[in-house]
């Protein structure tokens, strides 16, 4: 059963496509502040949940939203979702064993792994889900894990809607490996007009990365092989490959939250996979019946901040 509009409303509360924190984990310029008043202000630019030091507590799991339309915002379109799912995080060696520095957990390509393994690369390697999401007009869903880094099947989930990649396309070792590591990249859309079932467009959407911008202060670095060549990871939606990078900090031991007051002090080392890719993260209709945009964009949550973020897809 699709969630109700209230249900979904908290997790929009500070993050509106175009809004500065419109990007991926958290910014250690801003990573968001408590004020005097007891008022709260999230964090700007950096602001996802995937941090490899924070991946293992109970309650505080990324969370995704899917949405087509809302109660003040309706839409005349039928949605069909699907998703594209990779590793979230690489361990800055690409040997053959992909590590985990914070629990010291290791998984080596031993056969195990041909699809997220493949190429010879632990991170880049997309599946795609092998059941979309349908959404009506003014339906919506949350998926989110308790304990599972990514909502699928097994694990713990705080609600029935997953991540279905079928029971075939995965070995058991890479879908749990998925479900503990993992987070999903992209969205392809197929719009429809919900009244005639019309085709209207489809849609890839990636959420922008602003941090990963010529400029900025961010540790992004190169995704690279033993021989020192940068890695790609083939999009299959775009028909191309794409430059990978990954968040490491090498001033810092790892990611270090502390102070909510004073956000100076926090500094961050996610070590989160990204892809370098052109601006998809918002598309407005216009070839349909009725002129609608269609945004992909975290939101922080109101009292966690980047922990606990959502990536929300929605129609408005």
């Amino acid at each position: 059963m699709a969630c109700s509009d209230d249900a979904l409303q908290e997790a929009e509360q500070n993050g509106k496509p175009g809004f500065e924190n419109q990007a991926n984990s958290f910014n250690d310029d801003n990573s968001g502040t408590k004020n005097p008043d007891g008022t709260k202000e999230p964090g700007a630019n950096y602001a996802s949940p995937w941090d490899i030091w924070y991946r293992v507590y109970t309650g505080k799991q990324p969370a995704y939203i899917v949405r087509n339309g809302t109660d003040e915002n309706t839409s005349p379109y039928k949605l069909e979702i699907w998703a594209y799912a990779g590793l979230a995080y690489f361990d800055g060696v690409n040997d053959g064993t992909y590590n985990d520095p914070m629990t010291g957990a290791q998984f080596p390509n031993n056969g195990n792994y041909p699809k997220l393994f493949a190429n010879n690369q632990e991170v880049g390697n997309l599946v795609r889900t092998a059941i979309p999401f349908t959404l009506n007009p003014q339906e919506g869903y949350r998926l989110e894990g308790n304990t599972n880094h990514l909502p699928m099947q097994g694990g713990s989930n705080k609600f029935p809607q997953v991540f279905n990649f079928g029971t075939n396309q995965l070995t058991t070792a890479e879908h749990n490996l998925l479900r503990d590591y993992g987070k999903i990249f992209f969205y392809e859309v197929n719009v429809f007009e919900a009244s005639t079932n019309a085709f209207v467009g489809k849609y890839i959407l990636h959420p922008e990365i602003q941090t990963l911008y010529p400029g900025s202060n961010a540790f992004w670095n190169p995704v690279q092989n033993q021989a020192g060549t940068q890695l790609k990871g083939f999009v299959q939606p775009l028909g191309g490959n794409f430059n990978l990078y990954y968040y490491d900090n090498p001033f810092i031991p790892q990611t270090n939250w502390q102070n909510i007051g004073n956000p100076k002090t926090n500094e961050c080392d996610s070590f989160e996979v990204v892809f370098d890719v052109p601006p998809m993260y918002s598309y407005t209709i216009t070839s349909g019946g009725v002129t609608k945009t269609l945004s992909l964009f975290i939101t922080q949550n109101p009292q966690l901040f980047w922990q606990n973020s959502t990536l929300e897809l929605g129609l408005y």
